[in-house]
C-alpha cells in the first residue's frame, strides 16, 4: 500500500531574492492522480502517478513560466519517470535507466 492522501492536492509558494536583486515567486501544486503501470528497464511496475503544476516569475508581475509534470513513483525504488509539459513548446520525458545498490551509491558519493 502506498502512503498518500488522495483528498486533494497540496500547495506551497516561496518568494526569494535572486542574484540580480529581483524578487522571484515560485508556486507548486501537486495532486495524486492514481495508480498506473509503467515499464522501466524492460520490466512492468505498479506505480503511483502525481501531477504537479509549477509557476514562477517576478513578484508583482504576471506568471512568467508555467508548466505541469507527471511523476511516477515505484515502491522501494522511488521516482522512475517524469513527463514535463510546457504549454508553448516541447516537453521532455525522463525514464530511470539504472538502479544502484546501496554500496554502489555510497561509492559514488564519497
Amino acid at each position: 500500500m502506498f502512503k498518500w492522501s488522495d483528498k486533494g492536492p497540496y500547495e506551497y509558494s516561496i518568494e526569494f531574492l535572486n542574484e540580480y536583486q529581483q524578487w522571484i515567486f515560485f508556486n507548486k501544486s501537486r495532486g495524486y492522480i492514481g495508480k498506473e503501470d509503467v515499464e522501466i528497464l524492460g520490466q512492468k511496475f505498479d506505480a503511483i502517478k502525481f501531477k504537479g503544476i509549477y509557476s514562477f516569475g517576478l513578484v508583482g508581475k504576471e506568471v512568467e513560466c508555467e508548466y505541469y509534470q507527471y511523476s511516477y513513483y515505484v515502491r522501494e525504488i522511488g521516482m522512475v519517470k517524469y513527463e514535463k509539459n510546457f504549454p508553448d513548446r516541447k516537453g521532455s520525458i525522463l525514464d530511470l535507466t539504472k538502479i544502484y545498490s546501496e554500496d554502489e551509491w555510497n561509492e559514488m558519493i564519497q
